[in-house]
C-alpha cells in the first residue's frame, strides 16, 4: 500500500505546482476519485482511436 500513498502525494505535489484549488469534495476520497475517473474517461473519450467505447 505505501506506493499508493506515494503516488497520491506526487499527484498533490503536481496539483500544487499547477496552482489547482482543491474543491469542496477534497475531504471525500470516494467522491474525488469518482470525479477523477470521470475526468479520465472524458479525456479518453476525446482522444485516440478508442473513443468508441465511451
Amino acid at each position: 500500500m505505501p506506493t499508493r500513498r506515494i503516488r497520491i502525494m506526487q499527484c498533490k505535489k503536481k496539483q500544487k505546482r499547477k496552482g489547482h484549488r482543491d474543491n469542496a469534495n477534497a475531504h471525500y476520497p470516494a467522491l474525488r476519485a469518482s470525479q477523477h475517473h470521470a475526468r479520465l474517461r472524458r479525456h479518453a473519450a476525446t482522444s485516440g482511436p478508442r473513443h468508441s467505447l465511451q
